[in-house]
């Protein structure tokens, strides 16, 4: 009899069960041939074993085949911990990166508002120092032309007293003469004027 698994044995067993003949005077009993029988026994006695150590291969590998999932399982747990971490990481690192360039670029406009807010204020005081200096210089100026003013206005004043004073002699002098001379005849002289006088003091 060829190798058969259990339940093909079994299959045989019920084959035979319901081709059997009922027993005569005893309802529920049949008859089966021994030797049949005892063969198809006898085959199973021979495969249980086999069947058990069959079973026990699968049961085997069923927990081997378990225990690989379970392991790859883990594996691409770990490894999607890992990626997650690593984009985790990644975005820690893009997050730094913005709040760096953020921080710089921060930093470049106070600095640039703080120069343009100093470049304006010396701006403003150099432009203060130099109306300041431009002041003084239009009043030294202006001081200096007043003095000049005021000198050529002494001058001017002494010079006019002194013709005054010059033509008021002249004119005395020339009274006296007149009084000495009154009666003699002599050729009347042409009246000389002041400016007469200051070409002969030239």
């Amino acid at each position: 009899m060829s190798e058969k698994y259990l339940h093909e044995m079994i299959d045989d067993i019920e084959v035979l069960i319901d081709e059997a003949k009922p027993a005569r005077f005893s309802p529920g009993k049949i008859m089966i041939e021994k030797d049949v029988l005892m063969t198809v026994i006898e085959e199973l006695r021979k495969q249980i074993p086999g069947e058990i150590e069959r079973s026990h291969k699968i049961i085997l590998n069923k927990d081997a085949i378990l225990e690989d999932a379970r392991v790859k399982s883990q594996q691409m747990i770990d490894q999607a911990a890992r990626d997650a971490g690593e984009l985790i990481d990644q975005n820690e690192v893009v997050e730094m990166a913005k709040m760096r360039a953020n921080e710089i670029e921060t930093h470049a406009k106070d600095t640039a508002r703080s120069v343009v807010h100093n470049a304006n204020e010396e701006a403003d005081q150099i432009r203060a120092g130099a109306l300041r200096y431009v002041n003084e210089i239009m009043e030294d100026v202006q001081g200096y032309v007043a003095s000049v003013k005021e000198a050529q206005e002494s001058v001017f004043n002494q010079l006019l007293s002194a013709l005054d004073s010059d033509l008021a002699s002249i004119k005395t002098n020339a009274k006296e003469i007149e009084e000495q001379l009154s009666g003699v005849s002599i050729p009347q002289a042409r009246t000389r004027t002041v400016e007469d006088f200051i070409s002969d003091e030239d």
